[in-house]
């Protein structure tokens, strides 16, 4: 793999890793869950990257491509939905207003990045 699709392997994988690390001390798992937990989800960057590199080289067209990045783009938005926003809101260090007001000026900030590009 080239330099810069591992260093975008392993920042991608840096937020959902802190959340699940997170998760894991606030739920107090053990020692022996929190290892092999974090060894399951490190083992999955380079399976997916390996998939992928897999795939692709079989089937170049954009659909395969496209669905690749919709898979990637789902799992995203699944981790966020289902795991950070609820976990944000659930914290009182700041009014649910302040976190709201943040999470859509975040939203508006992507959505313009999209449509620069």
């Amino acid at each position: 793999l080239s330099p810069s699709l591992s260093l975008f392997a392993l920042y991608s994988s840096l937020p959902p890793g802190l959340t699940l690390g997170t998760t894991m001390l606030l739920a107090e798992a053990s020692q022996t869950e929190f290892l092999g937990t974090a060894l399951l989800f490190s083992a999955a960057t380079p399976l997916g990257v390996g998939l992928g590199a897999l795939i692709s080289s079989y089937c170049k067209s954009a659909e395969a491509l496209g669905l690749m990045a919709a898979i990637a783009a789902g799992t995203f938005i699944h981790v966020a939905a289902i795991e950070i926003i609820p976990s944000a809101f659930r914290d009182t260090s700041a009014t649910h207003l302040a976190k709201l007001a943040s999470l859509t000026v975040g939203f508006v900030a992507m959505s313009a990045l999209f449509l620069v590009e």
